[in-house]
Order: C-alpha cells, then structure tokens, then sequence
C-alpha cells in the first residue's frame, strides 16, 4: 500500500510540473530532443513528456503507474511472450488391418438318399452269374439261401474252384443263410484299393448288394473304380 501511494504521488508530481510546461509552450512547438517525424519503437509506450495533450499526458502517466503496481506489461503467469507454444501431440492412426483369409471348405459330396436309390427286387432271383471278386457263399449271405443248398443244387463242393462268368441256380426253399450274413457292420466308408471292384467290395461286406451300391454312389455302369476313391457304403 505505501508502495502506490508513493507511485501515486509521484505521477501526481510529474503531472503537475507538465501542466505548468504547457503552458509556457507552444501547442505547435514540438517536445525537445524530438523531431516532428519520431515515431515510436515496436513494443516501446509513449512516455508522458512526448505528448503535447496535458491530459493525454495524464492518461498515459496513470496507466504507467498503475501497470508498474501490477507488474511487467504484457506478463501473464506461467509465460509471456518468448514462451514457446505448445504443440499437440500427434497420436498416430493404427494402420487398417486387412481381415485374414479363410479358406473356403472343400465341397463334399453326401451320399444320395435310399429313398433316392431303387433297391434291387426283393426275393431270391432264379439264377445268378458270377462276376469278378464273388464266390459261392458270397451269393448265399447276399440272398440269405442256404449255403449247401446252393451248392448241392449246382453240383459242387465247398472246394470246388468256381470261375467268374458261372450261371448259379438259386434255391428256392426259403431256408436261410445260417449264421451272421454282414461281415462288417454298415452304413460305412471305404477307401477304394487296387483291384477293387463294387462286386469283390460287397462280398466283403457280406449282405450288400453291389449295384445298388453303385448307385447310392453316383456310379453307373461298368462301375468303374479308381484307388483311393471313397464309396459311402449304405
């Protein structure tokens, strides 16, 4: 408080003795030490003496005093006007990941319906001509016959050699095949060999007809088979 009072008094001094200068000066008659054109410095504030306006002078003698009180003009805390701006940090983009590839699924083929397949004519044809891969007993659990009937009616032995191509005459008794006619539990896949045919295949699996088997696969005829093939076994 002593301190502006004493900034104070001194401007009111100051203003005083500039009121009494002006008027012993001419208005035309420019400050001493300053020539008509002066102009002031960039940053620099017009001191009381340089005016010709007593109460400019005042003005600029008050606002001088009262920004000392307060402090260095153009001041603001925490910077000024050297400070160095601030800048925004740039927070970088991650880059658009492109979605993985996935591979497609590989196309399966499902078997056909048995609704889809004609069956085979149920019941015991009268006769029936071996193909490659079959034998006797392989007829009689496909057509669920007796085997020694089957046998004894076409004049052979269980070690008689029965070439492909043979006529069978097939019993007509009703009497079944006696035992257990799969011989491997079905519906079932089966990876195709070499030599394969559908007919050695349905023997293997003992009470599976083999062209309706073919044709639960797509197959027609002649059936042929190629190794490594799948066959859905019905």
């Amino acid at each position: 408080m002593k301190r502006n009072r004493f900034l104070l008094f001194g401007a009111a001094i100051l203003l005083l003795a500039l009121l009494l200068g002006a008027c012993q000066m001419p208005a035309s008659t420019p400050p001493p030490g300053t020539g008509a054109t002066s102009t002031l410095a960039d940053g620099d504030f017009p001191r009381p003496e340089d005016v010709t306006n007593p109460f400019e002078g005042l003005e600029i003698a008050a606002t001088q005093t009262a920004m000392a009180a307060q402090g260095t003009p153009g001041s603001e805390p925490g910077g000024g006007e050297g400070a160095a701006p601030t800048e925004t940090p740039v927070v970088e983009q991650p880059a658009p990941t492109e979605p993985e590839a996935t591979e497609a699924p590989a196309p399966t083929n499902p078997p056909k319906q048995e609704s889809d397949v004609p069956k085979p004519t149920p019941g015991v044809p009268q006769s029936y001509t071996l193909n490659a891969g079959e034998f006797p007993y392989c007829i009689a659990r496909r057509y669920n016959v007796n085997p020694s009937e089957l046998l004894s009616l076409n004049g052979l032995s269980q070690y008689s050699n029965v070439l492909v191509g043979t006529t069978l005459r097939m019993p007509q008794t009703g009497n079944p095949f006696p035992g257990q006619r799969a011989l491997i539990s079905h519906p079932d896949t089966y990876r195709v060999g070499a030599g394969d045919t559908i007919y050695k295949i349905a023997c293997a699996y003992g009470d599976v007809d083999p062209v309706y088997m073919a044709k639960y696969n797509g197959l027609k005829s002649p059936y042929t088979l190629e190794a490594g093939q799948t066959l859905n076994i019905p």
